[in-house]
């Protein structure tokens, strides 16, 4: 896992909840301790992640993390 990964993977987990009609704020994987984007060298490491994503659906705004 590299830092081109984790913006392919925030990339297409956006566009398939756009394409199920959700209207997509932010889907982002970062490092738990202070939600900054985690080096290739913290990642080669096994830094610990979350996946953080905001998401609306009609009127309702979703958002939800889940530690990685």
């Amino acid at each position: 896992l590299d830092q081109a990964t984790i913006v392919r993977i925030e990339t297409k987990a956006a566009a398939s909840l756009n394409e199920r009609g959700w209207q997509t704020d932010y889907v982002m994987v970062r490092r738990q301790r202070d939600l900054m984007l985690p080096t290739d060298a913290e990642l080669a490491q096994g830094e610990p992640l979350v996946c953080l994503v905001a998401s609306r659906l009609g009127k309702t705004r979703l958002i939800d993390n889940l530690e990685l």
